[in-house]
C-alpha cells in the first residue's frame, strides 16, 4: 500500500514538472516570435514564479518520492534509476546557472531595452533552447522509467 501511494505521488509530481516544463516552453516560443512588447511583464512574472515555486516544488517531491521508491523496491537500485538521478542532476544544473542567467538578462532586455542592442534578440532562442534540453532530459528519465532497460 505504501509503495503504490509513493509511486501515485511520484508520477503526478513528474506529469507536473514535465508538464508545467512544457507549457513554460510553449510560452517562450510564443514569445520568440512576437515583439518584445506582446507580453507584459507581468506575465514574464508570473511565469517565473510558476518555474521557481511549482516547477522546483514537482521536481523535488519526484526526486525525494523516486529516491523512497528505490529503498522500498524489492529489486534495489537499478542502472535505469541513476539515469533517472542524473538526468534529474542535469537539469537542475542547467536551471540553476545558464538558464536562471538567460531568463534574468531577458527580463532585464524586456523591462529596460536599449537601442542598437542585437544581443538582446537572441536571448529568447537561448532560452528556449536551455529550455527544450531540460525537457528532453526528462523525457529520457520516464523514458527510462517506463522501459526499465538492462544494461
Amino acid at each position: 500500500m505504501t509503495y503504490l501511494f509513493v509511486k501515485t505521488v511520484h508520477i503526478v509530481s513528474a506529469r507536473l514538472w514535465i508538464g508545467g516544463l512544457a507549457a513554460l516552453l510553449a510560452l517562450g516560443l510564443w514569445l520568440a516570435r512576437h515583439p518584445r512588447d506582446a507580453l507584459p511583464a507581468a506575465v514574464l512574472h508570473a511565469a517565473g514564479w510558476f518555474g521557481e515555486r511549482v516547477l522546483v516544488s514537482a521536481g523535488m517531491v519526484s526526486l525525494l518520492t523516486g529516491m523512497g521508491l528505490a529503498r522500498l523496491s524489492a529489486s534495489g537500485l537499478q542502472p535505469w534509476m541513476l539515469w533517472g538521478v542524473l538526468a534529474l542532476l542535469s537539469v537542475a544544473v542547467l536551471d540553476a546557472v545558464p538558464l536562471q542567467r538567460t531568463l534574468r538578462r531577458l527580463n532585464d532586455w524586456k523591462v529596460r531595452p536599449r537601442d542598437g542592442d542585437s544581443k538582446g534578440g537572441t536571448l529568447p532562442f537561448r532560452a528556449n533552447a536551455l529550455l527544450a534540453v531540460n525537457l528532453v532530459l526528462l523525457l529520457s528519465a520516464v523514458a527510462a522509467m517506463v522501459v526499465k532497460p538492462v544494461f
